[in-house]
């Protein structure tokens, strides 16, 4: 029974952490180019009806460089899309979500990648395992 016990709590423990999620945290913009020293937050329980996403958002500032944020947001259930919301004096040019630990990091090359990744992928596939 105590082994019974124990093998429960481990599963339970780790289906609590499979649910987290972490995101880089800069909501005034990440300095410099060095990943491993931007700040990281743990994403917090939600409510059943949202869902947890890292979000990256580029905002354009007159006469000032762009700010790019990242952060934790959530969005509502029916949703399909975090909608991001421009304050005075600075336009979104770019609301960007994504559901992997510190994945707000990259721009659209991943998603660029990936695509690559499913065309090429399919077809060396085809030629090791298809004679």
């Amino acid at each position: 029974m105590a082994k019974f016990m124990c093998a429960f709590v481990l599963v339970a423990l780790m289906a609590v952490t499979a649910n987290a999620l972490k995101c880089y945290e800069c909501p005034l913009g990440c300095q410099g180019d060095d990943k491993a020293k931007w700040p990281t937050q743990e994403c917090g329980n939600v409510a059943t009806n949202q869902k947890k996403v890292c979000l990256k958002q580029v905002v354009n500032i007159p006469n000032s460089p762009d700010r790019i944020i990242r952060k934790c947001a959530l969005i509502p259930e029916g949703k399909d899309k975090y909608e991001c919301v421009d304050v005075p004096n600075e336009k979104t040019s770019s609301c960007e979500t994504c559901n992997g630990d510190l994945c707000n990091s990259a721009g659209s090359v991943t998603f660029s990648f990936v695509a690559l990744a499913s065309v090429v992928l399919p077809f060396l596939a085809s030629k090791f395992f298809v004679h």
